[in-house]
């Protein structure tokens, strides 16, 4: 069974399982895998401990500079790692979702990992190497826009008037088609 753990290891146990699991091809969680312990090799004790600690800029800025590949396989590695570990926090989440044993009672950290691929990415944050900093409580909200599309957005619970207005100006800025616009 697999505990409420975001570490380095058991993002590495994922991606193994991945390989085997078929759910994604061979190549696509091995390409995952490669690129995790490619990248996030030096970690510090806390980023080890959970995975979402991970600045992964800096880790991909730090592999480019000590090794001789490309620039794009950097890019390819780190768009590889932040997908991984996207995925792996959702399974993570899921697994406690549906085994409500398993969800800690500590105030844990918020995944401030977003989908690569999809639309919506959050700034890097910036890494402080503190641990005496503690992070905003989060609410992740999932909304169905259409069939098939899941938005997710992750908002701080202490939400502001004036911030709430302008992520509602923002979204209403977004479509293509203007048409029952308001």
């Amino acid at each position: 069974m697999y505990e409420r753990s975001y570490s380095y290891e058991g993002l590495i146990n994922f991606c193994e399982d991945l390989k085997q699991s078929g759910k994604y091809s061979k190549a696509k969680s091995g390409g995952w895998l490669t690129a995790c312990q490619k990248l996030l090799v030096s970690l510090l004790p806390e980023e080890e401990a959970d995975i979402r600690r991970v600045d992964v800029e800096t880790a991909a800025r730090k592999f480019g500079a000590s090794n001789d590949y490309k620039a794009k396989t950097v890019r390819q590695y780190k768009t590889r790692v932040y997908k991984a570990i996207f995925e792996f926090v959702e399974f993570v989440n899921e697994v406690a979702v549906k085994n409500p044993e398993l969800i800690s009672t500590e105030k844990e950290k918020p995944a401030e990992i977003v989908d690569p691929v999809g639309e919506a990415k959050l700034p890097p944050k910036k890494s402080t190497r503190s641990s005496k900093l503690s992070p905003p409580t989060v609410n992740t909200i999932s909304v169905q826009i259409r069939p098939g599309f899941l938005a997710k957005l992750v908002l701080p619970l202490d939400l502001k008037a004036t911030e709430a207005r302008h992520l509602c100006a923002l979204i209403k800025a977004l479509p293509l088609d203007m048409e029952g616009a308001s």
